[in-house]
């Protein structure tokens, strides 16, 4: 499923950002996940994401794994599928956004 996320999020920075060698990488898509999981504990506490990564009063594990720019930028391009073919897809299937990710998702989930 990381390298769909991988295989989507690319050609969309890419794109918007005009610049052909915009990468991420594995271990970073798994780090940005890691990290969404830890900011959804504090969820609902007045903390605000950008705490975590303060110089004074910041969480370590926040600033050792990826800084709050690349988290923001990450986020600010990923996608689940590849825009040019969006709309072919939700043709035949309203759920074309995330099907992949989501029949990836259940195959893994399933009991053998």
């Amino acid at each position: 499923m990381l390298s769909h996320f991988q295989k989507c999020t690319e050609p969309e920075a890419q794109t918007v950002l005009k610049y052909d060698s915009w990468e991420v990488s594995l271990i970073e898509l798994q780090a940005f996940i890691a990290l969404l999981f830890s900011l959804g504990v504090y969820d609902g506490r007045n903390i605000y994401a950008e705490m975590f990564w303060g110089k004074e009063w910041g969480i370590s594990f926040f600033q050792q794994t990826m800084s709050g720019n690349r988290l923001q930028e990450i986020h600010r391009f990923l996608r689940l599928d590849l825009r040019p073919t969006k709309s072919i897809f939700l043709q035949t299937d309203k759920f074309a956004l995330i099907s992949e990710v989501w029949n990836a998702f259940i195959s893994n989930t399933i009991v053998r």
